[in-house]
């Protein structure tokens, strides 16, 4: 299915905070609808590898 929607996240330095934000968007009603795209800043935390998780687990959504 097409995308119809684009959802862009800003992240630098929260480890505490991404997996709350990016579970939001994972409802099978729409995930394949839409892509989430994560900026990540050059976090000196373990935010790269939090989101590449998701990368994994939803590839074409994340």
């Amino acid at each position: 299915m097409q995308k119809v929607l684009s959802i862009s996240v800003a992240a630098y330095n929260v480890e505490k905070f991404i997996e709350q934000c990016l579970d939001s968007f994972i409802d099978p009603a729409i995930l394949d609808r839409v892509e989430v795209l994560v900026t990540d800043d050059g976090s000196k935390d373990r935010t790269p590898e939090i989101v590449s998780t998701y990368e994994k687990k939803y590839p074409g959504t994340f």
